[in-house]
């Protein structure tokens, strides 16, 4: 379904800012500039900005030398739109938490060993804005959640700070209807974590910053256990401080009643009239709390009557993996931090399938795969070997580490071979034969060794392809 006028100059406005990469507080323009710049009249830049807003893109200051200004980091952006696609693929507590065992952790390390001194500087600045102490849940968020930022960045990877900055919003996300003091402590308790790993990192302090990462998600899972408990309501709390608008209201209490009832994509919530009724708002609030939900990719509206009406839309992950590798080149993300976040989620994932109750099965499946004839041409090779890699992240049975991964499988073509025939078959026979002994420790249930297995998987295709070039698909979004 085609976007419609106020939701591509919504994109436009986020293109831009994350391709020219404007800085936070940068003033983006004013409305009767911003209709010239984008040839749109005032009613559908008004919009437009509304939904920019909504992504936490833009915010609009009143008053003198008011206007349109950057609210957030580019990154942020991309973190948003990754987080409202795992919003809509349903993704359990044990999915999230694993997910997020595996990024706390390593962006802990990584930051340990990368933060530069102008890092540790705002750090210590973070950590200085605790005095006075906090006295609310939004405040106690808020100052954890700037200790998070100042954090990630001192791990110099842009790949883990998108990937962890969108699970962790959406973990606040899923905590927004949880009970009162449920969400106050763990907002309270994992700001202090957030304060022992900023300590740890300023330090040097390895063994403390691992710590306090595994503590963040402890807490976060028993904050997560907690509010699946509780009936899901819609978020009535304050976002950052601010009171909900009726028709941010209505948009929560449509998606809330999405994940109740575990609505399939294509299931018809309703006509437009019916949806007034149920939520007694008027056309033009329901409008707005639609179009907001549609630029999030969770409804689409659709024409005719008996089965037109708002639907549950179908998650649409090739888009936003497109966009998200698109702005990791912009922002400078060399192949070594892709590789290096690669391997971790492939640790992650092997040591999944190894306990997976199903790991025969999930053996199987992996030996068949490398069974599989390979023709000697680099796309060839390529798409072959991300077949097999595909496998191996199914067997996880995590979709946010299939997910991630398939998206940073996807930024690299692999290279014609630069070896004579013979050595470039022998060492994809060597491939093969590490794709074997991963099958056999998932089977036996070795986690150890079938993670061991995935980083000697990872060297050798190294040495199969030293270099490797940006994907066309990543250069065309370029």
């Amino acid at each position: 379904m085609k976007p419609k006028l106020a939701q591509r100059i919504a994109a436009q406005m986020a293109e831009e800012i994350v391709r020219d990469g404007w800085r936070v507080g940068a003033h983006f323009g004013v409305e009767t500039d911003l209709a010239a710049r984008f040839g749109a009249g005032r009613w559908v830049i008004r919009e437009a900005i509304a939904i920019a807003e909504r992504n936490g893109l833009v915010e609009t200051r009143r008053g003198r030398g008011g206007g349109l200004f950057v609210a957030g980091p580019a990154a942020g952006v991309i973190s948003a739109k990754i987080r409202n696609h795992l919003e809509a693929m349903r993704i359990s507590t044990d999915e999230l938490i694993a997910a997020r065992g595996v990024f706390e952790p390593f962006v802990a390390e990584l930051a340990v060993q990368r933060v530069k001194p102008e890092q540790a500087e705002r750090l210590a600045a973070g950590l200085r804005a605790l005095r006075p102490r906090p006295t609310t849940a939004e405040d106690w968020r808020a100052l954890g959640g700037s200790l998070l930022g100042r954090s990630v960045r001192a791990a110099n990877n842009v790949v883990a700070e998108v990937f962890l900055q969108s699970l962790v919003q959406y973990t606040w996300n899923r905590l927004a209807g949880a009970e009162a003091h449920h969400y106050g402590r763990f907002a309270e308790e994992t700001h202090f974590k957030r304060a022992a790993m900023a300590e740890a990192i300023l330090g040097q302090d390895l063994g403390t910053a691992l710590a306090a990462a595994g503590s963040i998600v402890a807490l976060s899972h028993e904050a997560l256990s907690a509010a699946d408990q509780a009936p899901p309501t819609a978020a009535d709390r304050p976002r950052n401080g601010v009171l909900q608008r009726k028709a941010d209201h209505v948009a929560d209490e449509i998606r809330a009643d999405i994940v109740r009832h575990e609505r399939p994509a294509d299931w018809r919530l309703g006509s437009e009239a019916e949806l007034m009724a149920r939520y007694n708002v008027g056309r033009g609030v329901l409008r707005e709390a639609i179009r907001s939900l549609e630029d999030l990719g969770v409804v689409t509206m659709r024409a005719g009557r008996g089965a037109g009406g708002l639907k549950v839309a179908t998650p649409d992950s090739d888009a936003v993996a497109r966009h998200v590798r698109a702005f990791l080149v912009r922002a400078g993300a060399d192949e070594a931090d892709v590789l290096l976040t690669q391997e971790r989620i492939d640790l992650a994932a092997s040591g999944l399938a190894a306990r997976s109750p199903n790991r025969q099965a999930h053996a199987n499946a992996l030996r068949r795969a490398a069974a599989e004839p390979i023709a000697l041409s680099g796309r060839a090779v390529g798409d072959r070997i991300l077949r097999q890699y595909e496998t191996m992240l199914e067997a996880s049975g995590n979709p946010i580490l299939q997910f991630f991964g398939l998206m940073l499988a996807g930024m690299y073509e692999f290279p014609r071979p630069s070896l004579p025939e013979t050595d470039f078959q022998a060492n994809l026979e060597r491939v093969r034969g590490l794709w074997l002994v991963q099958a056999d420790h998932v089977g036996a249930g070795e986690g150890a060794e079938a993670r061991r297995a995935a980083l000697n998987l990872r060297a050798t295709l190294h040495d199969l392809a030293p270099r490797r070039r940006l994907a066309k698909d990543v250069l065309s979004e370029v």
